[in-house]
This record gives structure tokens, sequence and C-alpha cells, in this order.
């Protein structure tokens, strides 16, 4: 509504309307403790029990992760042991009878058949390691007793070759 167009009655109470108006007391006072007082404290409050909130969450949730996969590693663990245990039992017995065919065999073919039972404990070792990521891979179950055939193959060499130096 512009000035031209607001009824005469209207026009004539506002202007005996004062310009300015005192308050009854002193508000800056009021005003001043608003300002030096920390905004709503109970915002600051909601949001402080929300983060302990959250972070006692995550730190929960976290460790019940650690702990599941604690156990897991712990089953697999045992997993594995249990795997390799038939194998471990073979290559126990092989490593007994190679200790006595080494003790009869001339110092040559020894160093011989020695380097050749060192690969094959490497590659065991390697494909004992890679069970341990793969149990159910039957590639590397059929690689293993490939190498502890292999062992069995040269701890009778050795002993046939020990008989010859005796």
């Amino acid at each position: 509504m512009s000035e031209h167009e607001r009824p005469d009655w209207l026009a004539s109470h506002l202007e005996n309307l004062p310009t300015e108006l005192e308050p009854d007391r002193d508000l800056w006072p009021g005003i001043g403790q608003r300002l030096t007082r920390p905004a709503n404290t109970r915002r600051h409050t909601a949001a402080l029990a929300a983060t302990l909130l959250i972070s006692t969450s995550l730190a929960l949730f976290a460790w019940q992760s650690h702990r599941a996969a604690q156990f897991e590693r712990t089953a697999t663990a045992a997993m594995i042991a249990e795997l390799l245990q038939p194998y471990e039992r073979i290559h126990a017995e092989q490593a007994s009878r190679w200790r006595a065919v080494r003790a009869s065999l001339h110092p040559d073919v020894m160093d011989a058949l020695e380097d050749d039972m060192h690969a094959l404990n490497e590659a065991r070792d390697t494909l004992k390691g890679a069970l341990v990521e793969a149990p159910t891979d039957p590639a590397l179950h059929a690689l293993l007793l490939q190498v502890i055939a292999r062992e069995r193959e040269l701890i009778e060499t050795g002993a046939r070759l020990g008989g010859d130096y005796l």
C-alpha cells in the first residue's frame, strides 16, 4: 500500500505515533548477559551425548570385528594344522629315515642328494604356506604329495647308493 492509498484515519494515527520510545528499564544488562552466556547449553549437551554414543558404538563394533577376526584366524590355524598333520607325520618319518641313510653315504653323493633334499624342503614349505592361503585347493595338495613322493624316491636312491659304499 502506498502513501496515497492509505485511508485518512490510518494516516492520522500514524502521524500521532511517537518517533522514539524509551524502555521502562535499561535493557543492555540482559542483552550483554545473553551475549556472554554460552549458546544453548541443552544443544551442546545433546551434541556431546550423541558424540559419546557414536564413539562408544564404533568402539564396540571395532572390538567385535576384531574378536570375530581373531576367532576366525584361530579356527583357520587349527584347520590348517589338522590338514597338514598327515603331511607332517610323513615328513617326520622320511626325515628320520634320511638321517640314517645320510650316515651311510659317500660325502660327494651325500652333498648332491642333500642339495636335492634342500630344494624339496623349500618346495614343501612354499606349498604349506600356499595351503594356509587356499586350504581346499586340490592342486596344492597334489603338488605337496608329489614333493613327498620325490623325497621318498630321493631317500630310496640314497639307501641304494649307500649300500654300494658300505
